[in-house]
Protein backbone atom coordinates (compact mmCIF):
# COMPACT_ATOMS: atom_id res chain seq x y z
CA UNK A 1 0.00 0.00 0.00
CA UNK A 2 2.93 2.32 0.68
CA UNK A 3 3.65 2.89 -3.01
CA UNK A 4 0.37 4.82 -3.33
CA UNK A 5 1.63 7.68 -1.22
CA UNK A 6 3.16 10.69 -2.91
CA UNK A 7 5.83 13.11 -1.83
CA UNK A 8 4.25 16.04 -3.65
CA UNK A 9 7.23 18.34 -3.28
CA UNK A 10 8.58 16.73 -6.42
CA UNK A 11 5.61 14.83 -7.80
CA UNK A 12 7.20 11.44 -7.12
CA UNK A 13 5.63 8.45 -5.41
CA UNK A 14 7.09 7.93 -1.97
CA UNK A 15 7.62 4.45 -0.61
CA UNK A 16 7.78 5.75 2.93
CA UNK A 17 5.08 8.03 4.38
CA UNK A 18 7.17 8.10 7.58
CA UNK A 19 9.70 10.39 5.92
CA UNK A 20 9.90 13.02 8.66
CA UNK A 21 11.76 15.49 6.48
CA UNK A 22 8.31 16.41 5.13
CA UNK A 23 5.34 17.75 7.10
CA UNK A 24 2.62 15.26 7.97
CA UNK A 25 0.24 17.25 5.79
CA UNK A 26 2.32 16.42 2.72
CA UNK A 27 3.49 12.88 3.35
CA UNK A 28 0.06 11.69 4.58
CA UNK A 29 -1.95 13.66 1.97
CA UNK A 30 -3.69 15.12 5.02
CA UNK A 31 -4.45 18.85 4.89
CA UNK A 32 -4.46 19.10 8.69
CA UNK A 33 -6.63 18.21 11.70
CA UNK A 34 -7.92 15.05 9.99
CA UNK A 35 -7.22 13.07 13.11
CA UNK A 36 -8.60 9.56 12.84
CA UNK A 37 -12.18 10.18 13.99
CA UNK A 38 -14.43 7.16 13.57
CA UNK A 39 -16.36 8.62 10.61
CA UNK A 40 -13.13 8.86 8.62
CA UNK A 41 -12.58 5.09 8.74
CA UNK A 42 -15.38 4.52 6.23
CA UNK A 43 -14.73 7.63 4.17
CA UNK A 44 -13.35 7.14 0.62
CA UNK A 45 -9.57 7.40 0.53
CA UNK A 46 -8.99 6.39 4.17
CA UNK A 47 -5.93 4.12 4.44
CA UNK A 48 -4.97 4.24 8.10
CA UNK A 49 -3.66 6.51 10.80
CA UNK A 50 -0.51 7.06 12.78
CA UNK A 51 0.44 8.66 16.09
CA UNK A 52 2.69 11.52 15.03
CA UNK A 53 3.27 12.95 18.51
CA UNK A 54 2.20 11.50 21.88
CA UNK A 55 -1.58 11.60 22.02
CA UNK A 56 -2.01 13.02 18.51
CA UNK A 57 -3.10 10.83 15.62
CA UNK A 58 -3.17 11.77 11.96
CA UNK A 59 -5.14 10.10 9.19
CA UNK A 60 -3.27 8.74 6.16
CA UNK A 61 -5.18 9.34 2.93
CA UNK A 62 -4.61 7.74 -0.46
CA UNK A 63 -4.41 11.00 -2.42
CA UNK A 64 -4.34 14.76 -1.83
CA UNK A 65 -7.75 15.13 -3.47
CA UNK A 66 -9.31 12.64 -1.07
CA UNK A 67 -7.60 14.41 1.82
CA UNK A 68 -9.25 17.66 0.72
CA UNK A 69 -12.57 15.80 0.49
CA UNK A 70 -12.21 14.71 4.13
CA UNK A 71 -11.50 18.31 5.11
CA UNK A 72 -14.66 19.43 3.27
CA UNK A 73 -16.67 16.75 5.11
CA UNK A 74 -15.25 18.01 8.41
CA UNK A 75 -16.43 21.51 7.48
CA UNK A 76 -19.89 20.08 6.69
CA UNK A 77 -20.02 18.46 10.12
CA UNK A 78 -19.02 21.76 11.70
CA UNK A 79 -21.92 23.46 9.91
CA UNK A 80 -24.36 20.98 11.42
CA UNK A 81 -23.24 22.39 14.79
CA UNK A 82 -23.66 25.96 13.51
CA UNK A 83 -19.90 26.49 13.24
CA UNK A 84 -19.84 28.50 10.02
CA UNK A 85 -17.60 31.59 10.18
CA UNK A 86 -13.84 31.73 9.81
CA UNK A 87 -13.44 32.57 13.50
CA UNK A 88 -15.77 29.78 14.64
CA UNK A 89 -14.08 27.19 12.43
CA UNK A 90 -10.55 28.09 13.54
CA UNK A 91 -11.56 28.11 17.20
CA UNK A 92 -13.24 24.72 16.78
CA UNK A 93 -10.05 23.44 15.18
CA UNK A 94 -8.24 24.59 18.28
CA UNK A 95 -10.36 22.47 20.57
CA UNK A 96 -10.65 25.25 23.13
CA UNK A 97 -7.02 26.35 22.87
CA UNK A 98 -5.97 29.92 22.06
CA UNK A 99 -5.84 29.97 18.27
CA UNK A 100 -5.75 33.76 17.92
CA UNK A 101 -2.45 33.68 16.00
CA UNK A 102 -3.84 31.02 13.68
CA UNK A 103 -6.93 33.11 13.00
CA UNK A 104 -4.90 36.29 12.53
CA UNK A 105 -2.68 34.63 9.94
CA UNK A 106 -5.62 33.14 8.04
CA UNK A 107 -7.21 36.59 7.97
CA UNK A 108 -4.02 38.07 6.49
CA UNK A 109 -3.76 35.39 3.81
CA UNK A 110 -7.44 35.47 2.81
CA UNK A 111 -7.86 39.25 3.19
CA UNK A 112 -11.31 38.52 4.61
CA UNK A 113 -12.89 39.54 7.94
CA UNK A 114 -13.00 36.78 10.53
CA UNK A 115 -16.80 36.99 10.53
CA UNK A 116 -16.94 35.74 6.92
CA UNK A 117 -19.25 32.75 6.53
CA UNK A 118 -17.55 29.83 4.78
CA UNK A 119 -20.10 28.30 2.42
CA UNK A 120 -19.61 24.80 1.06
CA UNK A 121 -21.76 25.46 -2.01
CA UNK A 122 -21.99 28.43 -4.32
CA UNK A 123 -18.85 30.41 -3.39
CA UNK A 124 -15.89 28.21 -4.23
CA UNK A 125 -13.44 31.09 -4.62
CA UNK A 126 -13.84 32.04 -0.95
CA UNK A 127 -13.85 28.37 0.07
CA UNK A 128 -10.67 27.75 -1.94
CA UNK A 129 -8.87 30.73 -0.42
CA UNK A 130 -9.88 29.71 3.10
CA UNK A 131 -8.88 26.08 2.53
CA UNK A 132 -5.46 27.07 1.18
CA UNK A 133 -4.85 29.40 4.12
CA UNK A 134 -5.71 26.65 6.62
CA UNK A 135 -3.64 24.05 4.77
CA UNK A 136 -0.70 26.45 4.62
CA UNK A 137 -0.85 27.18 8.34
CA UNK A 138 -1.14 23.48 9.23
CA UNK A 139 1.86 22.57 7.06
CA UNK A 140 3.99 25.57 8.01
CA UNK A 141 4.48 26.20 4.30
CA UNK A 142 2.48 26.54 1.09
CA UNK A 143 1.38 23.07 0.02
CA UNK A 144 2.33 21.92 -3.50
CA UNK A 145 -1.31 21.15 -4.33
CA UNK A 146 -2.81 22.93 -7.31
CA UNK A 147 -6.12 24.77 -7.23
CA UNK A 148 -7.46 22.10 -9.58
CA UNK A 149 -6.60 19.35 -7.09
CA UNK A 150 -8.31 21.19 -4.25
CA UNK A 151 -11.42 21.96 -6.29
CA UNK A 152 -11.53 18.32 -7.41
CA UNK A 153 -11.46 17.36 -3.73
CA UNK A 154 -14.46 19.60 -3.10
CA UNK A 155 -16.35 17.83 -5.90
CA UNK A 156 -15.43 14.40 -4.51
CA UNK A 157 -16.84 15.39 -1.14
CA UNK A 158 -20.03 16.84 -2.61
CA UNK A 159 -20.65 13.69 -4.64
CA UNK A 160 -20.14 11.58 -1.54
CA UNK A 161 -22.49 13.78 0.51
CA UNK A 162 -25.12 13.44 -2.24
CA UNK A 163 -24.76 9.66 -2.33
CA UNK A 164 -23.23 9.64 -5.80
CA UNK A 165 -20.53 7.12 -6.78
CA UNK A 166 -17.09 8.28 -5.78
CA UNK A 167 -14.90 8.96 -8.81
CA UNK A 168 -11.21 8.23 -8.68
CA UNK A 169 -8.91 11.26 -8.44
CA UNK A 170 -8.33 12.87 -11.82
CA UNK A 171 -5.66 10.96 -13.77
CA UNK A 172 -3.89 14.20 -14.61
CA UNK A 173 -3.07 14.73 -10.93
CA UNK A 174 -2.10 11.11 -10.14
CA UNK A 175 0.09 9.88 -13.00
CA UNK A 176 1.39 6.28 -12.93
CA UNK A 177 4.85 5.87 -11.41
CA UNK A 178 6.36 5.00 -14.79
CA UNK A 179 5.43 8.44 -16.16
CA UNK A 180 7.57 10.30 -13.62
CA UNK A 181 10.91 11.60 -14.87
CA UNK A 182 14.09 10.75 -13.06
CA UNK A 183 15.51 13.22 -10.57
CA UNK A 184 18.25 14.06 -13.08
CA UNK A 185 15.68 14.68 -15.84
CA UNK A 186 13.70 16.97 -13.55
CA UNK A 187 16.79 18.96 -12.57
CA UNK A 188 17.90 19.31 -16.20
CA UNK A 189 14.40 20.36 -17.22
CA UNK A 190 14.28 23.00 -14.47
CA UNK A 191 17.70 24.35 -15.47
CA UNK A 192 16.67 24.46 -19.11
CA UNK A 193 13.45 26.29 -18.28
CA UNK A 194 15.28 28.89 -16.22
CA UNK A 195 17.75 29.68 -18.99
CA UNK A 196 15.25 29.86 -21.84
CA UNK A 197 16.08 32.72 -24.22
CA UNK A 198 14.13 35.93 -23.89
CA UNK A 199 12.08 35.05 -26.95
CA UNK A 200 10.41 32.23 -25.02
CA UNK A 201 8.58 34.73 -22.83
CA UNK A 202 7.67 36.83 -25.85
CA UNK A 203 5.92 33.79 -27.37
CA UNK A 204 3.20 34.21 -24.77
CA UNK A 205 0.17 36.21 -25.99
CA UNK A 206 0.27 39.86 -24.86
CA UNK A 207 -0.98 40.33 -21.33
CA UNK A 208 -4.22 42.33 -21.28
CA UNK A 209 -6.00 43.37 -18.09
CA UNK A 210 -9.33 45.08 -17.52
CA UNK A 211 -8.52 46.10 -13.94
CA UNK A 212 -5.59 46.87 -11.66
CA UNK A 213 -4.41 43.70 -9.91
CA UNK A 214 -3.88 44.38 -6.21
CA UNK A 215 -3.06 42.39 -3.08
CA UNK A 216 -5.94 39.98 -2.47
CA UNK A 217 -7.14 39.97 -6.10
CA UNK A 218 -8.04 36.57 -7.53
CA UNK A 219 -9.10 35.13 -10.85
CA UNK A 220 -7.86 34.06 -14.25
CA UNK A 221 -6.24 37.44 -14.91
CA UNK A 222 -4.11 36.94 -11.79
CA UNK A 223 -3.06 33.54 -13.16
CA UNK A 224 -2.04 35.24 -16.41
CA UNK A 225 0.16 37.68 -14.47
CA UNK A 226 1.67 34.82 -12.46
CA UNK A 227 2.47 32.83 -15.60
CA UNK A 228 4.16 35.87 -17.12
CA UNK A 229 6.26 36.45 -13.99
CA UNK A 230 7.38 32.81 -13.98
CA UNK A 231 8.27 33.05 -17.68
CA UNK A 232 10.45 36.04 -16.82
CA UNK A 233 12.37 34.13 -14.16
CA UNK A 234 10.46 34.90 -10.95
CA UNK A 235 10.41 31.27 -9.90
CA UNK A 236 9.00 31.77 -6.38
CA UNK A 237 5.61 32.59 -7.91
CA UNK A 238 2.94 29.88 -8.04
CA UNK A 239 0.06 29.92 -10.53
CA UNK A 240 -2.83 29.74 -8.06
CA UNK A 241 -4.93 32.71 -9.16
CA UNK A 242 -4.49 34.56 -5.86
CA UNK A 243 -2.39 37.72 -5.70
CA UNK A 244 -0.77 37.12 -2.32
CA UNK A 245 2.45 38.30 -0.64
CA UNK A 246 4.86 36.16 -2.70
CA UNK A 247 3.40 37.36 -5.99
CA UNK A 248 3.30 40.94 -4.74
CA UNK A 249 6.98 40.74 -3.75
CA UNK A 250 7.87 39.48 -7.23
CA UNK A 251 5.93 42.34 -8.84
CA UNK A 252 7.68 44.90 -6.64
CA UNK A 253 11.05 43.43 -7.51
CA UNK A 254 10.14 43.55 -11.21
CA UNK A 255 8.87 47.13 -10.93
CA UNK A 256 12.03 48.27 -9.16
CA UNK A 257 14.19 46.74 -11.89
CA UNK A 258 12.06 48.50 -14.53
CA UNK A 259 12.32 51.93 -12.86
CA UNK A 260 8.63 51.88 -11.95
CA UNK A 261 7.06 52.83 -8.63
CA UNK A 262 7.23 49.52 -6.72
CA UNK A 263 3.70 49.72 -5.37
CA UNK A 264 3.12 45.98 -5.84
CA UNK A 265 0.11 46.56 -8.09
CA UNK A 266 -0.20 45.50 -11.72
CA UNK A 267 -1.52 48.45 -13.72
CA UNK A 268 -0.99 49.71 -17.27
CA UNK A 269 2.71 50.59 -16.93
CA UNK A 270 3.58 47.31 -15.27
CA UNK A 271 1.64 45.36 -17.92
CA UNK A 272 3.56 47.22 -20.62
CA UNK A 273 6.89 46.19 -19.07
CA UNK A 274 5.74 42.60 -18.53
CA UNK A 275 4.85 42.39 -22.21
CA UNK A 276 8.38 43.38 -23.23
CA UNK A 277 9.47 39.89 -22.18
CA UNK A 278 12.70 40.84 -20.43
CA UNK A 279 13.88 38.07 -18.12
CA UNK A 280 15.13 38.53 -14.57
CA UNK A 281 18.81 39.39 -14.73
CA UNK A 282 18.56 41.12 -18.13
CA UNK A 283 16.72 44.22 -16.90
CA UNK A 284 18.27 47.65 -16.76
CA UNK A 285 19.60 48.64 -13.34
CA UNK A 286 17.00 50.44 -11.21
CA UNK A 287 17.04 54.15 -10.52
CA UNK A 288 17.82 55.68 -7.17
CA UNK A 289 20.51 53.20 -6.20
CA UNK A 290 23.04 54.37 -3.59
CA UNK A 291 25.72 56.56 -5.23
CA UNK A 292 28.37 54.60 -7.11
CA UNK A 293 31.02 56.33 -5.02
CA UNK A 294 29.60 54.81 -1.85
CA UNK A 295 31.33 51.56 -0.97
CA UNK A 296 28.87 48.81 -0.21
CA UNK A 297 29.68 46.95 3.01
CA UNK A 298 29.74 43.19 2.50
CA UNK A 299 26.77 42.66 4.82
CA UNK A 300 24.69 45.17 2.86
CA UNK A 301 25.54 43.39 -0.40
CA UNK A 302 24.47 40.15 1.27
CA UNK A 303 21.13 41.70 2.25
CA UNK A 304 20.50 42.89 -1.31
CA UNK A 305 20.67 39.31 -2.55
CA UNK A 306 17.71 38.36 -0.36
CA UNK A 307 15.31 41.13 -1.40
CA UNK A 308 11.97 39.53 -2.24
CA UNK A 309 12.53 36.40 -0.12
CA UNK A 310 9.36 35.54 1.78
CA UNK A 311 8.84 33.55 4.98
CA UNK A 312 6.51 30.54 4.93
CA UNK A 313 4.15 32.09 7.50
CA UNK A 314 4.12 32.77 11.25
CA UNK A 315 7.86 33.61 11.19
CA UNK A 316 8.72 30.17 9.78
CA UNK A 317 11.19 28.94 7.19
CA UNK A 318 14.09 30.82 8.80
CA UNK A 319 16.54 27.92 9.25
CA UNK A 320 19.24 29.44 7.02
CA UNK A 321 19.14 32.81 8.77
CA UNK A 322 19.04 31.33 12.27
CA UNK A 323 22.04 29.11 11.57
CA UNK A 324 24.08 31.92 10.05
CA UNK A 325 23.11 34.48 12.70
CA UNK A 326 23.80 32.18 15.68
CA UNK A 327 20.64 33.42 17.36
CA UNK A 328 16.87 33.07 17.42
CA UNK A 329 14.54 30.22 16.66
CA UNK A 330 11.60 29.42 14.40
CA UNK A 331 8.65 31.65 15.27
CA UNK A 332 10.73 34.60 16.51
CA UNK A 333 10.41 38.04 14.91
CA UNK A 334 13.34 37.90 12.52
CA UNK A 335 14.46 41.41 11.55
CA UNK A 336 17.46 41.19 13.92
CA UNK A 337 18.09 37.55 12.99
CA UNK A 338 18.43 38.63 9.36
CA UNK A 339 20.68 41.60 10.17
CA UNK A 340 22.93 39.34 12.24
CA UNK A 341 22.92 36.74 9.47
CA UNK A 342 24.15 39.31 6.95
CA UNK A 343 26.90 40.45 9.31
CA UNK A 344 28.09 37.03 10.49
CA UNK A 345 28.08 35.41 7.04
CA UNK A 346 30.09 38.34 5.70
CA UNK A 347 32.81 37.92 8.32
CA UNK A 348 31.72 40.56 10.84
CA UNK A 349 30.56 40.22 14.43
CA UNK A 350 26.87 40.53 15.17
CA UNK A 351 25.05 40.73 18.49
CA UNK A 352 23.97 37.07 18.50
CA UNK A 353 20.59 38.31 19.71
CA UNK A 354 17.17 38.20 18.06
CA UNK A 355 16.24 41.48 19.79
CA UNK A 356 15.96 44.31 17.27
CA UNK A 357 17.48 46.89 19.60
CA UNK A 358 20.36 44.74 20.83
CA UNK A 359 22.68 46.76 18.54
CA UNK A 360 22.17 49.88 20.69
CA UNK A 361 24.02 48.53 23.72
CA UNK A 362 26.22 45.75 22.34
CA UNK A 363 29.96 46.41 22.92
CA UNK A 364 30.84 45.35 19.36
CA UNK A 365 28.88 48.26 17.88
CA UNK A 366 29.44 52.00 17.95
CA UNK A 367 26.84 54.72 17.44
CA UNK A 368 27.34 57.03 14.45
CA UNK A 369 26.61 60.75 14.41
CA UNK A 370 25.41 60.52 10.81
CA UNK A 371 24.23 57.51 8.82
CA UNK A 372 26.41 55.56 6.38
CA UNK A 373 25.53 53.13 3.63
CA UNK A 374 24.73 49.77 5.22
CA UNK A 375 24.75 50.99 8.81
CA UNK A 376 22.35 49.31 11.22
CA UNK A 377 19.32 51.47 11.96
CA UNK A 378 17.22 50.76 15.04
CA UNK A 379 13.66 51.99 15.59
CA UNK A 380 11.40 51.97 18.63
CA UNK A 381 7.93 50.46 18.67
CA UNK A 382 5.20 51.39 21.14
CA UNK A 383 7.45 53.82 22.97
CA UNK A 384 11.15 54.63 22.94
CA UNK A 385 11.57 53.17 26.42
CA UNK A 386 9.75 49.91 25.64
CA UNK A 387 12.86 48.13 24.39
CA UNK A 388 10.86 46.86 21.44
CA UNK A 389 11.45 47.88 17.88
CA UNK A 390 12.71 47.11 14.40
CA UNK A 391 16.09 47.07 12.66
CA UNK A 392 17.16 47.53 9.03
CA UNK A 393 20.20 48.48 6.92
CA UNK A 394 20.40 52.10 5.78
CA UNK A 395 20.76 53.04 2.11
CA UNK A 396 19.32 56.54 1.85
CA UNK A 397 16.55 58.96 2.72
CA UNK A 398 14.20 61.56 1.28
CA UNK A 399 11.34 63.76 2.39
CA UNK A 400 9.19 60.69 3.06
CA UNK A 401 11.57 59.11 5.55
CA UNK A 402 14.61 56.86 5.86
CA UNK A 403 15.07 54.02 3.41
CA UNK A 404 16.75 50.68 3.89
CA UNK A 405 16.70 46.91 3.53
CA UNK A 406 14.96 45.09 6.33
CA UNK A 407 13.46 41.71 7.13
CA UNK A 408 10.11 40.68 8.59
CA UNK A 409 8.59 43.63 6.74
CA UNK A 410 5.28 42.37 5.35
CA UNK A 411 6.72 38.88 6.06
CA UNK A 412 9.64 39.33 3.66
CA UNK A 413 13.01 40.94 2.99
CA UNK A 414 12.39 44.24 1.25
CA UNK A 415 13.52 47.82 0.74
CA UNK A 416 11.14 50.22 2.51
CA UNK A 417 10.73 53.80 3.67
CA UNK A 418 10.52 54.23 7.47
CA UNK A 419 9.32 57.04 9.71
CA UNK A 420 12.24 59.25 10.70
CA UNK A 421 10.59 60.13 14.02
CA UNK A 422 10.89 56.54 15.29
CA UNK A 423 14.60 56.10 14.63
CA UNK A 424 16.75 55.58 17.73
CA UNK A 425 20.17 55.64 16.08
CA UNK A 426 22.65 54.48 13.46
CA UNK A 427 25.17 51.78 14.44
CA UNK A 428 28.34 50.33 12.92
CA UNK A 429 30.22 47.11 13.72
CA UNK A 430 33.60 47.77 15.33
CA UNK A 431 34.96 44.77 13.44
CA UNK A 432 34.58 46.73 10.16
CA UNK A 433 36.62 49.71 8.91
CA UNK A 434 35.18 53.07 9.94
CA UNK A 435 32.63 54.32 7.39
CA UNK A 436 32.20 57.63 5.63
CA UNK A 437 29.28 59.17 7.50
CA UNK A 438 26.93 61.13 5.28
CA UNK A 439 23.25 61.42 4.49
CA UNK A 440 22.46 59.72 1.16
CA UNK A 441 19.70 61.40 -0.83
CA UNK A 442 17.52 59.03 -2.87
CA UNK A 443 14.23 59.18 -4.74
CA UNK A 444 10.98 57.54 -3.72
CA UNK A 445 11.97 54.15 -5.12
CA UNK A 446 10.42 52.16 -2.29
CA UNK A 447 7.11 51.82 -0.55
CA UNK A 448 6.26 51.63 3.12
CA UNK A 449 5.98 48.30 4.88
CA UNK A 450 2.50 47.73 6.30
CA UNK A 451 3.97 45.61 9.08
CA UNK A 452 7.45 45.45 10.61
CA UNK A 453 8.69 43.57 13.65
Amino acid sequence: MADRFRSLTGGYFSANPDDKSLPVTIRFNNPGAINGASWQHSYPGYVGEKETTPGNRSTIVASPEEGVAMWWELMRRYRSSNVVTMAQIINRYGGGQDYSRYLAQVRVWTKLPTSTEIKLYGDDDVLLGFAKAMFRYEAGRTLPWSDEQIRFGFDLARNHAAGKPQAAPAPATVPPPSSHPSVLQTILSAIGSYFLPKAAAAAEPPLKLTRVIKFGSSGDDVKAVQRRLIALGYNDVVVDGIFGPVCQAAVRKFQTACNLDPDGEVGDLTVMELNKGKRLGTLDPPLNQPPATATKPAWYAQAEKWIGWHETGENRGLETFIKGAHCGQEGDPWCAIFANYCLETSGFKGTKSAAARSFETHPEFTKLKLPALGCIVTMWRGSKSSGQGHVFLYDGENSSGVRGIGANEDDQVKRSIHDRSRIVGYYWPKSAPAPKEAVIAVGDNAGRATSEF
